[in-house]
């Protein structure tokens, strides 16, 4: 059963957000929303920019998971402390893909959230 709800007012689909902590020791912020089972669509934004990018637009693939994340620093996500490596931003995509123990996905990314895809997808082929 999909875990969505709709804000009657605003005739839109709204997603759960949530929070879970990275390998690299920050409070990563991320939203949720759609079918549990089968592919999710992980939804990375660019520099200077939030999950809130992409409303308007994941509400048009209802028939998968939507997870949209804050990267380090951006939204309700917390900064990093140390490290700014592509490398890193491509690990706290992996860790959700852990912490959420998703099987199959596709990542969505937008300017560096397209490069953070790339580096995620580079360490975790399988998925």
């Amino acid at each position: 059963r999909p875990f969505v709800w709709m804000n009657p007012s605003l005739g839109q689909f709204m997603a759960m957000r949530k929070h879970f902590k990275s390998r690299h020791g920050q409070v990563l912020n991320y939203a949720d929303c759609g079918t549990p089972a089968g592919t999710t669509l992980i939804w990375i934004h660019g520099l200077s920019m939030s999950l809130d990018y992409w409303e308007g637009i994941w509400q048009n693939f209802s028939d998968f998971r939507n997870v949209r994340i804050d990267v380090p620093g951006h939204g309700g996500s917390e900064p990093r402390v140390e490290g700014l490596e592509l490398e890193q931003f491509g690990h706290d995509i992996i860790d959700l893909v852990q912490h959420l123990q998703l099987q199959r996905v596709v990542l969505l990314g937008h300017s560096l959230g397209g490069m953070i895809a790339l580096s995620a997808a580079l360490d975790l082929p399988e998925l």
